[in-house]
């Protein structure tokens, strides 16, 4: 045993070492002093290699048999050697070292390779002098060597830049040697297969990834490092635009689009440039209000002059990105200014002492005005705009501002489905998207990757619908386009049908731009790869550039942007890397700041509601131990919760035994942020709940509380174990306690931080109680109805409404039932419910306190001989003359009005009314 245990400890102290040694390996070109060639061209010498520049190179003379050698000035151990080639490059060649430069020792001999970039790596070598000794020419030309990098261990701290090699450069559109930068983008342009057919999907998007993050690379200032606003205003930077150029830093030190050493010294100094340090009022920095930057500064000075004043969304983005970077980068000083930035952050700000008492400002001009376009809105701009400032740690601001945002948002059908929050615009649904991952998640009001869904290929139908132009391309999103005049314009498309008074699409005449369909791929991959692959295909020659995909095109009207803007450009390339590896979406979702504002706006995990949209992947896959034997389930809308299905739950058990269950492999595996898992049910109240690891451990969970509801449900509380083991869940078990067999429904299995001991009474009628005055509603009747409760049909208790209706003629045609309603407060409400017995057409209307009234629309029941669950959409609610002002207020509702057959003449029927509710 003894033996054993010291085995294990020379094996932890070697691996120790070994990672030790590996973290103090550097860049030996720092110690150089001095380099040495065979031959050099005039223009291209040998001390080329060693400046850090990929468009410039040491170039031989046209003979086999050259060498070029360096000295690091005293005795080193060599770890690793790089070759960055030209094209033209040696195809035989030999790696050596000497102590004198006289007497050299081969270390690696290579024979017929590709050219391009060449890792070696090495053991126990040592040396003053390394060479590369050339011997075969690949070309007619010398040997031609971009970079020769020396890499090895030294002591301490990693030597400062000095000897051969300096920092490196920021090469930018700034600079006037185009010259060489010219040749450097025309020969990554030369590579680039004519067809995309020639790529995987993965190749392919990372040849676009790799083309916008030289965007980001190189258009910026030299000395500021900030990212131009784009190309055609290069005065000016954006803060939305520099959160991108944070994240496309990111993606690039992650997939090594440039040395991680480079990249990192770039992203240090942007963050450093944003940072202003508060003892140094000199210092360089992005101007801000309280830590809240302006929208657009001069890219030289970082100073706002004039050009709007903070707008909320960009300056959420920016910050979004500051949270990635600050995980990201943690533990070195990049990581350590972001944090400093955020924690430079007064949220409440944004509410401005409270003078914004509903919601919070959007901040247009520089004197604020809380009129039309004063306050976020109508799900305008993004959701963090509210999720960050009330999870904020030092400040926040009160989580009713979330309740009160959510209440506005338009949601309504495009063509009878797409089923969505009303927003023409995909940046909409992109920007929230970039820095989190809101699958299998749901507040009280929305599934928002689920809206977000839906909203793409809404976008996506009325382009089909429109002509503009087809399967392969499609999206319209804010953009460049072609002018009336002939000139050029920033157009604010977007799909309608919409009733808010921007970007209604109106001005739509064919442009079509990357940014909409391509940012959607972590909503629709096959739809936006085949864009994508389309654009490149067949525009190859016309959008296709040095940054890859330009802004926008017009086919129809023969016109193709040039431009490339940074806030179209960020999120293709951050949602790209998201849909690959998520990398975004790990880093910013380390933030507490992030989980706070969720937890305190409701937001809850989902394992199943039974009730995802049209077009979105299913939240669980549900199956059993005995293939039917013990339970059997389907999904129902016999009796239903929250929204608008529950799943029906068969049980026969003839013994006790926890092996029989029911389970649900969830498609969110990640359980570590919540507390609780939830579910409701109906019919049973005793179970076990198990949890599989994805390590195939079984935990059993405890429960915590029940609470039981009006309408009969009952809401289970278990408790979940530690983060650790709630990291991975492989799937959830239920089983029924005790034997026999019965019927069930669950419904909303959630995971959760809250326990509400308490559910809100959303009856509005159950005609269960129906002595005079006693009512739940006070009805009302036309003279075309006999309308009484009766028990002879009843979906859920014993009683319901039976109206026999007789109309006949214009005179009855908008007879009705009138309901004055108890509960009045709906704003949190997506639908108002109800069941109906047999054939009939139903309008509902609705009449708020101050009298103003609203058709809400019209849905049939068919089944002449059973029950219809209707459902009518309360939130279509603005007023297309006046959208700030709703067409009704629904947090004053006063009466619900109910036609039957409206419209119609000389019909009679009969129909039950039964369990009138509002839904979620």
């Amino acid at each position: 045993m003894k033996k054993y245990l010291l085995w294990i400890l020379i094996l932890v102290i070697l691996l120790a070492s070994s990672v030790a040694a590996e973290e103090q390996t550097w860049d030996l070109r720092k110690i150089a002093v001095d380099v040495f060639a065979s031959s050099q061209e005039a223009d291209l010498p040998a001390k080329l290699v060693f400046d850090n520049m990929l468009w410039t190179r040491w170039s031989s003379n046209f003979n086999d048999n050259q060498w070029i050698y360096v000295d690091l000035g005293k005795r080193c151990e060599i770890t690793g050697i790089k070759l960055i080639w030209e094209d033209a490059y040696a195809k035989e060649y030999k790696l050596e070292v000497s102590d004198d430069s006289k007497d050299w020792k081969e270390i690696k001999y290579v024979k017929e390779v590709g050219g391009e970039e060449e890792i070696f790596k090495f053991q126990n070598i040592y040396g003053r002098y390394v060479r590369l000794y050339c011997i075969k020419r690949a070309t007619q030309w010398g040997f031609s060597l971009y970079e020769f990098i020396i890499y090895g261990p030294q002591e301490g701290k990693e030597p400062c830049y000095g000897g051969l090699v300096t920092p490196y450069p920021t090469v930018t559109i700034f600079d006037h040697n185009w010259q060489e930068l010219n040749k450097y983008f025309d020969k990554k342009l030369s590579k680039d297969p004519p067809s995309s057919s020639q790529l995987t999907d993965d190749e392919f998007l990372d040849l676009i990834q790799r083309r916008i993050f030289d965007f980001f690379w190189f258009e910026v200032h030299p000395e500021t490092l900030f990212v131009i606003d784009s190309l055609h205003w290069k005065t000016h930077t954006s803060n939305a635009a520099i959160g991108y150029q944070l994240g496309a830093y990111i993606v690039g030190h992650a997939r090594k689009y440039r040395s991680r050493e480079e990249i990192y010294q770039r992203a240090e100094e942007l963050l450093d440039n944003c940072w202003d340090n508060p003892d140094d009022p000199d210092d360089l920095c992005l101007e801000h209000h309280q830590g809240w930057t302006y929208h657009w500064t001069n890219i030289e000075t970082g100073k706002w002059e004039g050009h709007e004043h903070v707008c909320t969304h960009d300056s959420i983005n920016y910050l979004c990105a500051v949270m990635a970077a600050k995980y990201y980068f943690a533990g070195t000083r990049a990581g350590d200014i972001a944090a400093k930035i955020v924690d430079s952050v007064d949220w409440k700000w944004i509410i401005h002492d409270g003078f914004n008492k509903r919601l919070v400002s959007n901040v247009y001009a520089y004197t604020y005005d809380p009129l039309c376009g004063g306050e976020v809105m109508f799900y305008d701009g993004m959701k963090f705009d509210y999720i960050l400032p009330i999870g904020g740690i030092k400040s926040n601001v009160p989580p009713f501002y979330w309740d009160n945002y959510a209440q506005t948002f338009p949601w309504d059908f495009y063509k009878g489905h797409f089923w969505r929050i009303e927003r023409p615009a995909l940046w909409i649904h992109q920007w929230d998207n970039v820095w989190f991952d809101f699958r299998y998640m749901k507040d009280e009001y929305a599934d928002y990757y689920q809206n977000s869904l839906e909203a793409a290929l809404a976008n996506r139908q009325w382009c089909l619908d429109n002509n503009l132009y087809d399967e392969n391309l499609w999206g319209v999103n804010p953009s460049m386009g072609p002018a009336p005049d002939g000139g050029i314009l920033y157009g604010s498309y977007g799909a309608p049908p919409d009733d808010l008074p921007f970007q209604t699409g109106n001005d739509n005449d064919g442009t079509i731009t990357p940014t909409a369909a391509l940012p959607c791929i972590i909503f629709t991959p096959e739809e936006s790869i085949k864009v994508a692959r389309h654009l490149y295909d067949k525009y190859k020659n016309k959008i296709w550039h040095r940054y890859g995909f330009t802004d926008s095109l017009n086919p129809d009207k023969n016109w193709f942007s040039n431009d490339y803007l940074s806030i179209d450009q960020g999120p293709i390339i951050l949602n790209i890397e998201n849909y690959r590896s998520g990398l975004l979406w790990k880093y910013f979702s380390k933030e507490k700041i992030v989980w706070n504002g969720l937890n305190k706006c409701n937001f809850v995990g989902i394992i199943d509601n039974f009730d995802q949209s049209e077009h979105s992947p299913l939240y669980g896959e549900w199956h059993d131990s005995d293939k039917g034997k013990y339970y059997k389930y389907r999904r129902s809308d016999d009796y239903i919760k929250e929204g608008r299905f529950a799943m029906e739950v068969k049980y026969n058990l003839t013994e006790r035994g926890k092996n029989k269950y029911f389970a649900v492999r969830a498609a969110r595996h990640d359980f570590s942020p919540y507390k609780y898992l939830v579910f409701w049910t109906r019919g049973h109240e005793s179970f076990l709940l198990d949890l599989v690891t994805a390590e195939k451990k079984i935990i059993t969970l405890k429960q915590k509380t029940q609470v039981k509801s009006f309408d009969n449900w009952v809401r289970h509380y278990f408790k979940l174990p530690s983060k650790e083991i709630c990291g991975a869940v492989g799937e959830v078990r239920f089983s029924v306690k005790g034997k026999g067999k019965g019927l069930f429904y669950l419904d909303d299995v959630i995971l959760t931080n809250h326990i509400k001991t308490s559910e809100p009474n959303s009856m509005l009628e159950d005609f269960e109680d129906n002595v005079a005055k006693v009512s739940k509603c006070l009805w009302a009747f036309d003279d075309s109805y006999n309308a009484q409760v009766v028990s002879d049909k009843a979906h859920d208790g014993y009683k319901s409404l039976r109206i026999d209706f007789d109309k006949k003629g214009d005179k009855h045609k908008w007879s009705c039932l009138t309901a004055e309603v108890n509960f009045c407060d709906w704003r949190k409400y997506h639908s108002v419910a109800m069941w109906v017995y047999g054939e009939a057409e139903i309008l509902l209307k609705l009449k708020d306190k101050f009298g103003r009234s609203f058709d809400v629309e019209t849905q049939r029941a068919a089944n002449k001989d059973g029950w219809t669950h209707l459902f009518f959409n309360i939130q279509a609610n603005l007023n297309p003359t006046n959208c700030w002002e709703p067409r009704y207020d629904k947090g004053h509702i006063k009466e619900m009005l109910i036609f039957i057959n409206p419209g119609e003449t000389n019909k009679k029927g009969t129909v039950y009314l039964d369990s009138i509710m509002l839904s979620e």
